[in-house]
């Protein structure tokens, strides 16, 4: 029996372990040396060592590894940081309590895995989102990533820290419910606006497009959206790009034609003195 279980765990990439109610191994199988270097045959009998367990926030709790075992409860995935051979490993452990017919604690039976290079790429892959947010942070207007959604409207994927100063609400709001940003696209600019997207998201060209977006405190302000297509291997279209607010543009625009057409009335009044 002890040779089946041997077996599952190796095909598992786990390791198999017990202990008596002293917390000394009395069980361990072969797994634990390639994490470890230790091997089963010096580990019986000797105590498991202490070691500090990560908090939610991957924060190592030293002592934590034995204050756990001494409370002869049933765990899932305790994750344990071990310094071994000066390199530090992340083992998952997880574990229940054996009793005997008197319920009296016996010791525990357990299965653990090497999780250090999942846990060196979650904290690559953090480091990372962090350094974008901070990137995204110093850029102007919002930077998003989206689809189109069967009913129309975009699905947000990303949407960079600006999202608050321009739409006036989170970014993870919006993300939740993308209705949020719709709605405050002027009325008379929604249909022009959705139209446009359904038309580029089906042919995968290029977006831009230029509006009204009505903000916090009936404040209204022009943007423009550029966006570039990426087809997904599902044949989904993605969209990279972001929104920018132009007012300050516009206005510009629309003072420069508003002198022009001065400048052309007052010259044909001109003409015909």
């Amino acid at each position: 029996e002890q040779q089946r279980l041997r077996d599952f765990a190796r095909a598992s990439g786990d390791w198999l372990w017990e202990t008596d109610a002293e917390l000394r191994y009395t069980f361990v199988t072969e797994g634990i040396t390639a994490a470890t270097g230790e091997s089963p045959e010096d580990l019986i009998g000797q105590p498991i060592a202490d070691a500090a367990l990560l908090d939610e926030h991957g924060i190592p709790q030293p002592g934590a590894w034995h204050r756990l075992l001494h409370g002869h409860a049933p765990f899932v995935r305790a994750l344990a940081e071990l310094r071994v051979q000066q390199r530090t490993v992340h083992v998952s452990y997880s574990a229940v309590p054996v009793r005997d017919s008197g319920q009296r604690f016996c010791g525990w039976r357990g299965s653990a895995r090497d999780v250090s290079s999942r846990r060196q790429a979650d904290l690559w892959a953090r480091q990372q989102h962090l350094l974008l947010q901070r990137i995204t942070a110093q850029v102007p207007g919002v930077i998003f990533r989206a689809r189109r959604r069967d009913d129309g409207l975009p699905e947000f994927l990303y949407l960079s820290p600006a999202a608050p100063v321009l739409f006036g609400f989170s970014a993870e709001a919006a993300c939740a419910d993308p209705r949020l940003v719709t709605d405050r696209v002027h009325r008379d600019d929604r249909e022009r606006v959705l139209a446009q997207f359904a038309a580029d998201d089906l042919l995968a060209t290029p977006f831009h497009c230029e509006y009204r977006m009505v903000l916090p405190g009936k404040r209204l302000c022009w943007v423009e959206t550029r966006a570039l297509p990426e087809r997904g291997a599902d044949g989904r279209v993605v969209w990279n790009g972001y929104t920018a607010d132009i007012t300050q543009r516009k206005q510009a625009e629309l003072a420069l034609r508003e002198a022009q057409s001065a400048s052309r009335t007052k010259s044909e009044f001109l003409s015909r003195v």
